[in-house]
């Protein structure tokens, strides 16, 4: 007797939500960065340190490191002289400590350019002073250079913070939205009400990559 095939199950389409327009417009000045779940504050976990065994001499050879050795660690100052001093591959932490100082020394200079703002809020603006600059040279033909110049001086004055896990919208220089968490169907409707064809930009590059400029 031939078996027949089992029976395809019946799968359920999704019906896709609509938009509360109403409600978006009233809670984009809510801004989620302030609720207390707010992710910034979670540092992420530092691997364990490792120990290994004290060794007669100086160990230059992968081969002759103890069993497990790897120099996948955190490239800290303090950890770096620590593992030169034990004398396991020291060659790798003196070129680690080498890079380290370099960064140092890169992080101090543009730390000076923009006094009292935190780190973070620094390289963000490192970025967005190159990208006015391409804007200008390109005669502002994408219409961005009244909005980067705007987040430019939010940051600055303290009202605009650095926030990774959260965006903010903006549109001919002026702000739409507080920080808020990026969804592709908000981003659609508010770059739509604005015609953003534009001068429309989403501020928040880590959770989209980089800035929308649509």
């Amino acid at each position: 007797m031939q078996r027949q095939p089992p029976k395809k199950k019946k799968t359920k389409k999704e019906i896709p939500q609509k938009l509360d327009e109403e409600r978006l417009a009233a809670d984009l000045n809510t801004d989620y960065s302030k609720r207390k779940k707010n992710l910034r504050h979670l540092r992420p976990q530092m691997p364990k340190k490792q120990k290994w065994p004290k060794v007669k001499g100086v160990i230059r050879e992968r081969e002759n490191a103890p069993q497990g050795w790897n120099p996948e660690e955190p490239d800290l100052m303090p950890e770096c002289l620590e593992r030169i001093t034990e004398n396991i591959m020291p060659h790798v932490y003196q070129h680690k400590l080498t890079e380290l100082m370099a960064k140092q020394t890169e992080r101090t200079a543009l730390i000076a350019t923009e006094p009292g703002l935190s780190w973070p809020i620094v390289q963000r603006l490192d970025g967005l002073k190159f990208t006015l600059d391409w804007l200008v040279a390109e005669n502002d033909k994408y219409k961005m250079v009244d909005t980067v110049k705007a987040i430019i001086a939010q940051y600055r004055s303290g009202e605009l913070d650095w926030h990774p896990e959260f965006v903010t919208y903006w549109h001919a220089g002026v702000q739409l939205c507080r920080p808020r968490p990026f969804h592709w169907e908000e981003y659609r409707y508010v770059h739509d009400k604005c015609q953003g064809h534009e001068g429309f930009w989403v501020e928040g590059v880590s959770l989209v990559r980089n800035p929308l400029i649509a």
